[in-house]
């Protein structure tokens, strides 16, 4: 099964995709069937948030993001802090079944870091039951490591790939692929939303062919499509999707 969404709705430059600008996600969610909760990275949603993001299809799924707060120092774990994080973003129940955990640049692969993932992970795993998706910015972290394999074989977790970097077939977990399309973002001359945009159609044919050849290999296949760099995701999301029909995948 594939799962295709992008990373954010509220840019005001996506409202010419739907009928309904003061309720974009429940509209986005009857033809797409995940989004990345970015904004969680930076803050803990509101309940007001919380419900905006419920209005949406029952088989709906919502990637929670764990605060930077957390993962971007490397201190100590604060549990009362990842447990209120995660509490407010169980609220929205089944539809919260993927943790994103993203880590810097400077982030590199050490047996300490990976000590210090373990630490994250078990205190993570006291009030989350899902699956845990571990993104690494820095490239250290994309050869095979026997100690990071049997860590994200001990927790229900596994690393996210990107159009940047894609992990050792020997590290993948079969059952989940997670694959995050963020684009260059030397290529765009300005951060305008809706003015400069990739022309990505050549890398989304690409992309599309390789999502078709996962699709024989692992079960559930989530691909992400990033706003910041592409201009407009939603577009090469719509493009994407009709790719992947000429496949007959579902």
């Amino acid at each position: 099964m594939i799962y295709l969404g992008i990373s954010g709705i509220e840019f005001p430059h996506l409202d010419k995709y739907f009928h309904n600008i003061e309720n974009k996600i429940f509209e986005y969610s009857l033809k797409y069937k995940v989004i990345e909760l970015y904004s969680s990275l930076y803050s803990t949603p509101t309940d007001d948030r919380i419900i905006y993001l419920d209005n949406t299809d029952d088989n709906f799924t919502i990637v929670g993001r764990m605060l930077k707060d957390i993962t971007y120092q490397e201190g100590i774990i604060q549990d009362d802090i990842i447990n209120n994080h995660l509490w407010a973003i169980k609220k929205l129940k089944q539809k919260f079944s993927l943790l994103l955990i993203h880590f810097n640049h400077n982030f590199s692969r050490s047996n300490k870091h990976i000590d210090y993932i373990e630490d994250l992970l078990n205190s993570i795993e006291k009030y989350f039951d899902g699956h845990i998706l571990l993104d690494f910015a820095n490239k250290t972290w994309f050869s095979f490591d026997e100690n990071l394999k049997n860590l994200i074989n001990r927790y229900s977790s596994s690393i996210v790939n990107s159009d940047k970097y894609l992990t050792p077939h020997n590290m993948r977990n079969p059952d989940i692929f997670y694959l995050r399309l963020m684009g260059d973002k030397s290529l765009v001359p300005t951060n305008s939303f809706g003015i400069k945009k990739i022309n990505k159609n050549r890398d989304l044919n690409y992309w599309s062919n390789y999502i078709n050849s996962l699709s024989k290999r692992h079960k559930l296949i989530y691909v992400i499509i990033g706003n910041h760099f592409s201009g407009d995701a939603y577009q090469d999301l719509i493009y994407l999707n009709n790719q992947l029909k000429k496949f007959n995948i579902k």
